[in-house]
């Protein structure tokens, strides 16, 4: 099998905080030198699209963003999949079908998922406005959820010795 791992930022850059996941995997890309094995990528692809960027890859790592109420804003969650259908209070996935319900389909279509799939959410407000910019409460969260994310991804490699 495969070892490669994918940390893929899902987002829309013309959605202010929808884009926080691309922004992240930006900063990501420039935080340090990542091995060969570890491909950075980037989309505003969502839905069953996704299968497609799982391919080939053993691990992935998401990072994503979620609408959240207003004390949830800027707050950074880790997680895996099926963790996310018993999250304890509403949030709402920003691009349709959310990562676990893409693949549970992609297993009931026999498509081999990989083998450790990890979340990284972040909360945000909803989305009404066309902006580039994300808002002032997310501004200065991100800026501690950089090293949060390169830390915890870095963690989670060195624990399957890559």
């Amino acid at each position: 099998m495969n070892t490669r791992t994918l940390i893929l930022g899902i987002g829309n850059r013309l959605r202010g905080n929808d884009g926080i996941g691309l922004r992240v995997v930006d900063m990501l890309i420039t935080q340090k030198k990542w091995s060969d094995d570890i491909v950075i990528d980037h989309t505003h692809t969502s839905g069953i699209s996704l299968l497609s960027y799982f391919i080939n890859y053993e691990r992935v790592f998401v990072i994503d963003s979620v609408q959240v109420h207003n004390k949830e804003i800027g707050i950074f969650w880790k997680m895996r999949p099926h963790e996310l259908p018993h999250f304890n209070f509403p949030l709402r996935l920003t691009h349709g079908l959310g990562v676990h319900t893409v693949l549970d389909i992609g297993k009931k279509i026999g498509f081999k998922n990989p083998r450790d799939v990890i979340l990284f959410l972040i909360g945000i407000k909803q989305m009404n406005d066309i902006s580039i910019q994300c808002s002032e409460k997310i501004d200065e969260p991100l800026l501690k959820i950089i090293p949060t994310v390169c830390n915890s991804i870095t963690q989670e490699l060195e624990i399957n010795g890559i």
